[in-house]
């Protein structure tokens, strides 16, 4: 895991695993449940950004939630751009 970020209970955390490693392996986002001891892919191969990276534009995912937990956002490439996407929170533990 690179980045990481937990709920305001610290029972559900959210990552992303790894940017590091994103040249040659696709860049996932995870999600786990410490009550349930369960864990998810949000997104599991966001392909290498197609913008470069500069101390201005930082393309790593970090994943977050929102000021009520009900939702994570991170950045994505998916669509092969650089863009913002948002999970509910709900959908996810479906």
């Amino acid at each position: 895991m690179c980045h990481a970020h937990c709920s305001s209970n610290r029972q559900l955390w959210v990552a992303d695993e790894s940017p590091y490693k994103w040249k040659s392996q696709p860049c996932q986002i995870l999600f786990y449940d410490r009550r349930s001891d369960k864990r998810y892919t949000i997104a599991s191969a966001m392909p290498y950004p197609n913008i470069r990276r500069t101390y201005q534009v930082d393309t790593d995912p970090h994943p977050r939630f929102g000021p009520d937990d009900s939702c994570i956002s991170y950045t994505t490439t998916v669509l092969d751009n650089t863009d913002l996407a948002v999970t509910r929170v709900e959908d996810v533990l479906k």
